[in-house]
């Protein structure tokens, strides 16, 4: 996890450590970090080392996108979700870790979920494959995402 306030800081962090023995390993067993050992996670999903409180700085230029609140009917087994598929959604641009600009766009989000989705693999929502329609939504963000649609 990270935490912005005025730059960007690497609060938590989540691994697997497997030391050698992948299957073994589900005890916490990583290496310090920042000063910050190892603990175990409150639940085995598939990591076995939580650093928590770490406020490491990240010298980070360009935009993220972080979203929260899924939307019901668009889950998927997939650890990786399309920006689409929150709530809310909001770009973050740094220049070397200092937050610059912020915009919400909840309702660019909200757009694709009512104009813009078609039955995909397995009946699952899907983005459009319409590229006039994928540069307009693109369009909508300040920086460019290789895996934003």
């Amino acid at each position: 996890m990270f935490a912005v306030i005025e730059s960007l800081v690497l609060a938590d962090l989540l691994v697997f450590h497997d030391a050698g023995h992948p299957i073994k390993n589900q005890r916490p067993n990583g290496p310090s970090i920042g000063g910050v050992m190892p603990t175990a996670p409150d639940s085995w999903v598939g990591f076995n080392c939580v650093y928590s409180g770490l406020s490491i700085p990240i010298e980070f230029t360009g935009g993220l996108v972080v979203s929260r609140d899924l939307v019901r009917g668009l889950a998927s087994n997939s650890l990786s979700r399309p920006f689409w598929a929150f709530e809310q959604v909001k770009e973050l641009l740094f220049e070397h870790g200092v937050l610059v600009a912020a915009q919400d766009l909840s309702h660019v989000a909200a757009t694709v979920r009512k104009e813009h989705l078609v039955q995909g693999i397995l009946g699952r929502a899907a983005f459009t494959e319409d590229e006039a329609t994928r540069a307009q939504i693109e369009g909508e963000f300040s920086a460019h995402y290789d895996y934003l649609l």
